[in-house]
């Protein structure tokens, strides 16, 4: 089993959202959109809040959110197509599924 980690101090979800919006044009209506988040949602300062936001716009743009959580005691955003990721073994199956379930229901 391989267990990955970041072990850095700090993140920035906010920022890297609004990265992926400007290059993939996210919020732009038209196309079938999805924006895959791999994160237990333990965010500090700002993050959450205006992480949020972020989430909230997304998906009223018609954007699906897919968030994969590695277990059930994970914080995901509001609004986001949750996924328990527990074992990444299985992770390409899971993400297929849980992708069309999101996209399905954006």
């Amino acid at each position: 089993m391989s267990i990955f980690e970041a072990n850095d101090s700090r993140e920035d979800f906010v920022e890297a959202v609004d990265a992926l919006d400007s290059a993939l044009e996210l919020t732009r209506p038209g196309a079938a959109r999805l924006l895959v988040v791999v994160s237990d949602g333990i965010f500090k300062t700002r993050q959450v809040q205006e992480g949020q936001r972020r989430v909230d716009r997304l998906t009223a743009a018609g954007c699906a959110v897919l968030w994969l959580a590695p277990s059930e005691d994970d914080y995901p955003m509001d609004g986001a197509h949750l996924t328990i990721l527990p074992d990444p073994a299985n992770a390409a199956d899971t993400i297929g599924a849980a992708a069309t379930r999101a996209l399905r229901n954006a």
